[in-house]
């Protein structure tokens, strides 16, 4: 795997930080962090950053690197993590991407689409149609707006049921036929070495409801209090157990209902990322861990 871009993949909670390391103390490499709700910094128990004992002796990259309140997407993070790509390969340092979002990987290796920039008068819009109306209002303007668009998003979707909008709203064509106009690929597929790794389900299930409560443990609740009381849950990232410990914060739910339906939804992504996987990118190793 040496002279390669290497990709570690793998459902949540399947043990992708551990893997990582280990194969980057023998490889020489760099990590680069290739989760979507890593790289923000005021979430590190939330989004399971890796920790200061796991990244002591391998340099970790783009973990932690922006705030909550930044816009943050796909396109930035494929041009931050060539930059990195470019800069470790240069000091002959083997790269290792790390993480679970699937189309963060897939638009690294196959290219992005090239939406173009929305105006400032769209997003204006948009924030107009959230404050009027909830989730599943949101997602009936999108399936009369955008119905070939609706039909990939899960109607409890927040942040892709706004993307999806706001690109209709500002090009008039659906985000589907963009993601069709793929932009230049910065590496051919034969540089990347792609890594799956699995566990059975029951396992990766016993992780995730394990790993919660870990999170609950090492401050969880008081790393979201401290965000929502700073900036509210407006245009917050979608973590997985932010929602719900919102509404425990907000004195709505108990943390015991909180805790249970952050494991339940935390386990419903898992099985959809294992399906994305397995349809949607080509791998040169299949591991389990």
């Amino acid at each position: 795997m040496k002279g390669k871009i290497n990709i570690i993949c793998g459902t949540t909670a399947c043990g992708k930080t551990k893997y990582a390391v280990d194969l980057a103390k023998k490889i020489d490499a760099e990590v680069i962090n290739a989760d979507s709700m890593q790289v923000y910094k005021e979430f590190p128990i939330l989004s399971a950053q890796p920790t200061r004992d796991e990244m002591q002796d391998v340099p970790h990259h783009l973990y932690g690197v922006i705030s909550c309140q930044e816009h943050f997407d796909v396109a930035r993070w494929v041009q931050l993590a060539i930059a990195k790509i470019q800069e470790i390969s240069e000091r002959g340092k083997t790269p290792l991407l790390v993480g679970g979002t699937g189309m963060y990987i897939k638009s690294l290796i196959y290219g992005i689409s090239g939406i173009p920039t929305i105006p400032i008068i769209v997003k204006e819009q948009i924030k107009e149609l959230e404050a009027q109306n909830d989730q599943a209002g949101l997602y009936q303007i999108l399936q009369n707006k955008d119905g070939l668009t609706a039909q990939q998003i899960n109607p409890n979707d927040s942040q892709r049921t706004l993307r999806a909008l706001e690109v209709i709203l500002a090009t008039g064509v659906p985000l589907v036929e963009w993601h069709k106009r793929v932009t230049s690929i910065p590496f051919p597929r034969e540089n990347f070495h792609l890594i799956l790794l699995t566990k059975p389900r029951e396992v990766i299930y016993t992780n995730i409801n394990q790993r919660f409560t870990d999170m609950l443990a090492a401050g969880a609740v008081d790393e979201v209090r401290k965000v929502f009381e700073e900036y509210g849950n407006i245009n917050l990232p979608k973590a997985h157990g932010l929602p719900e410990l919102i509404s425990y914060i907000k004195g709505e739910i108990t943390l015991e209902k909180a805790t249970m339906q952050s494991q339940q939804n935390i386990r419903n992504y898992a099985k959809r990322q294992t399906t994305w996987f397995k349809h949607q990118l080509d791998f040169d190793q299949i591991i389990e861990v």
